[in-house]
């Protein structure tokens, strides 16, 4: 019998306000996105449109308290305690050739994505990648097949979740992740916020 140890918990739901928070947000998504589509300025190599650091022209005070059925699940399913207080909240967006490089959202408890605009048609979801990689991808064995599926998780550099517009994934905040060159002119927008259980 197999048995995992120190998995890594990913929260994956509806946010049932998707249509809200939309209403709220795109409007102003779109007009800021086609004057400055890169607006991302840090030491990585990124291509991305960002409201990280600046002010937005909506009320974050309107479209946090939409996501408190989603902190309540995800508390009442990992049995934790607490208020939730968010640090920070952001939204991205690409189109054609934009990503973001390989990251983590330290020194925060939880990170969030939700996909506020995104067709699983053309969109790529977020890469997670293995935190153990350096050790298990070197010292992998010779598995019966290269299929994914087919082999244990343990052993993979890197995986994605299928989503949906309107999902959010809830994940630890060391868990590193990125974001894959982007291959349409169809708008992919994301808001991502960390927070931590007071």
């Amino acid at each position: 019998m197999i048995t995992e140890l120190f998995p890594i918990s990913i929260y994956k739901a509806k946010v049932e306000s998707n249509s809200d928070i939309q209403s709220l947000c795109m409007g102003w998504v779109e007009e800021e996105y086609e004057k400055n589509p890169t607006t991302f300025s840090a030491p990585w190599d990124n291509d991305i449109f960002t409201s990280y650091g600046k002010d937005v022209g909506f009320s974050w005070q309107d479209v946090l308290p939409l996501y408190v059925p989603n902190f309540e699940e995800l508390a009442k399913e990992m049995n934790i305690s607490g208020q939730v207080s968010v640090n920070s909240a952001w939204v991205n967006a690409y189109k054609t050739n934009q990503s973001h490089d390989l990251h983590d959202h330290l020194p925060c408890q939880f990170s969030a994505v939700h996909y506020l605009k995104y067709n699983p048609e053309v969109h790529t979801s977020t890469i997670f990648v293995n935190p153990y990689r350096q050790v298990s991808i070197s010292s992998s064995p010779r598995h019966e097949s290269f299929l994914m599926d087919q082999i244990p998780p343990m052993w993979h550099p890197q995986s994605t979740l299928e989503v949906e517009e309107g999902d959010i994934l809830i994940f630890p905040s060391f868990f590193e992740h990125r974001v894959a060159r982007q291959t349409s002119d169809e708008l992919r927008v994301t808001i991502s916020f960390n927070f931590n259980f007071m």
